[in-house]
């Protein structure tokens, strides 16, 4: 509930944010600044008009809820620092030209999306590194990563994503069409994320050991072939989740 959630400054290499709730901020829910990756963004609730406001490049966002949009910029004045994997020693500066990020297995559900904001992966075309993106869910409009291999889109229908604020209890609620049931999605960990362009560094825990994206939101198993977004378990109809409390 302030004007930004959360700002991620310059030099947050080998930061996770995971298994947050975020919404009724005045500016955007994240804002990335002058970062070069690896960073991971997991398992959150992005409930704000404005989600991402990605001034930065090498980030992994693997099943997150986005009910807004994304803001996506260059930053060509800057030369910031990236350092050696785990470290703090500089190895090098650079621009931020935008791109080298992976979106796996996240859901889009726009609330009162207009034509003015990117809703979806759009906003990533025109990056000036590649992108990766799979098994992503698209609702209400949101536009999936061009050359996405296995996108689910379901462009008219509005899932009526809003967040009930109980004071001493949150929830999450929404409505699936079925639509992802046969999206073609798989377990995201190290190995498939790769390695972040300027540092080399993998995307990884902080000792170093490979992660696996294998629990949810609310800390149940996923499946072998997991639902998209935060939540595990997910069926067509109204859904109604406890995120708080």
């Amino acid at each position: 509930h302030v004007g930004r959630g959360i700002w991620m400054d310059w030099m947050a290499q080998g930061a996770r944010i995971s298994q947050n709730l975020f919404y009724d901020n005045d500016l955007e829910d994240i804002f990335f600044e002058v970062n070069h990756g690896p960073y991971l963004v997991d398992n959150n609730v992005f409930g704000s008009p404005i989600n991402v406001w990605d001034m930065s490049q090498g980030g992994a966002f693997v099943h997150n809820l986005f009910a807004g949009c994304f803001g996506v910029n260059s930053e060509t004045g800057r030369y910031t620092p990236y350092h050696l994997p785990h470290q703090t020693d500089v190895v090098g500066l650079s621009i931020i030209l935008n791109g080298d990020n992976r979106f796996y297995n996240n859901l889009f559900l726009p609330v009162h999306p207009d034509k003015k904001h990117s809703y979806g992966l759009a906003a990533y075309q025109k990056a000036g590194y590649p992108s990766y993106a799979d098994g992503n869910a698209y609702y209400n409009n949101a536009l999936p990563f061009e050359g996405e291999p296995h996108p689910a889109v379901l462009s008219d229908v509005d899932p009526q994503f809003r967040i009930e604020d109980k004071e001493k209890e949150v929830y999450v609620l929404f409505t699936l069409q079925g639509g992802f049931s046969n999206l073609q999605t798989k377990l995201v960990d190290t190995e498939r994320l790769g390695k972040a362009k300027f540092p080399k560094q993998a995307y990884e825990q902080p000792d170093g050991q490979p992660i696996v994206f294998d629990t949810d939101y609310l800390g149940r198993a996923r499946a072998e072939l997991p639902a998209p977004g935060p939540f595990e378990q997910l069926q067509a109809g109204e859904i109604r989740l406890n995120v708080w409390k």
